[in-house]
């Protein structure tokens, strides 16, 4: 029988973890015996998804979908912020982010752009429908993986855009998402070639080019970096001149390419 006095105080993210999981039955075991929530982010290490990020018990709950967690979490007194809504929505638990927002938990431009991250229109559509806010991280979320439906309605419903979602198009090879953004006016940059050539979308950069995208040496830079020769060969045989010798550059390119979907990830 376990009591208040079982509890190891040097213990951290039992509820949260519990709730991650959906072991509602640990998560009231632990309450009972005196474990307090724990909103601070830690992280554990799982022996199926290595490292997992923990955040409130809240987040977590949405996160994974157990909506009676994340019931009984807030019932007990758990806090929770935006990052719940964005974590209901990154995952597209929808019950999650409806019992969320019923109950009085805030969200902001986060829940939006997490939902077109990874393709959740629904979420999306209940958020924009019920006065969630946006920004232009929604369109290059949505063309970081080519969610081709969450970018038309952000775009039909006025949500804005710049320069990053051409070039998150183009880091992930989404030629279809490229050509409807530019079609559409959207602006674009040197990034746009530089992303395209990190991970050898050779169709996404001759679009770009032929259609009056600028370029800079960074294009032939990290292509040959990343061993992807036919943009290599493309880049320099339409003048783009690479300056390897000149830069420090890390290998993966992440001094100047996209990088903003660990963000989000870390976000929800």
């Amino acid at each position: 029988m376990y009591s208040r006095s079982s509890w190891r105080s040097g213990l951290k993210k039992v509820c949260e973890a519990a709730a991650l999981y959906g072991h509602i039955e640990c998560l009231r075991l632990a309450r009972a015996i005196g474990v307090p929530w724990d909103d601070c982010f830690s992280l554990i290490t799982d022996h199926i998804m290595g490292f997992v990020r923990l955040g409130s018990a809240c987040e977590m709950a949405a996160m994974s979908g157990n909506l009676d967690c994340l019931r009984y979490a807030r019932d007990n007194g758990c806090p929770w912020d935006e990052m719940t809504c964005a974590a209901a929505a990154k995952n597209g638990h929808l019950d999650c982010l409806r019992y969320a927002r019923d109950s009085g938990c805030p969200w902001d431009e986060m829940t939006c752009a997490a939902a077109a991250l990874n393709g959740h229109m629904n979420c999306l559509v209940y958020a924009r429908d019920n006065g969630c806010q946006w920004d232009k991280d929604t369109c290059h979320c949505a063309a970081l993986n080519g969610h081709m439906d969450c970018l038309r309605y952000a775009r039909d419903n006025g949500c804005p855009w710049d320069e990053d979602t051409c070039s998150s198009a183009a880091f992930n090879g989404h030629i279809d998402c490229l050509v409807y953004a530019r079609d559409n006016g959207c602006p674009w940059d040197v990034l746009t070639c530089s992303s395209a050539a990190t991970n050898g979308h050779l169709h996404c950069l001759v679009y770009a080019r032929e259609n009056g995208c600028p370029w800079d040496e960074w294009a032939c830079v990290v292509a040959e970096q990343n061993s992807h020769l036919d943009c290599v060969t493309y880049a320099r045989t339409n003048g783009c001149l690479s300056q390897m010798g000149d830069r420090n550059v890390d290998s993966d390119g992440e001094d100047w390419c996209f990088s903003d979907e660990d963000s989000i990830s870390d976000a929800a």
